[in-house]
């Protein structure tokens, strides 16, 4: 579910104020770009691991 189908479905639903309705978007942003930084961390490191065994295995040939 996106952040704007959140927000959608939020102002919806009677009692829910347009700050509580900003914070948990903010928050919802913080945790996706989050996720993102750590595929990306994540991404560089299988990479530099290919890396190092394409050498090591160079280095034996």
């Amino acid at each position: 579910m996106s952040i704007n189908n959140v927000s959608q479905l939020a102002s919806g639903i009677g009692g829910v104020s347009n700050d509580e309705l900003k914070e948990a978007t903010d928050l919802l942003q913080k945790e996706k770009n989050a996720q993102n930084i750590k595929q990306t961390i994540d991404g560089i490191r299988i990479d530099y691991g290919n890396k190092v065994m394409q050498q090591i295995g160079m280095a034996r040939a």
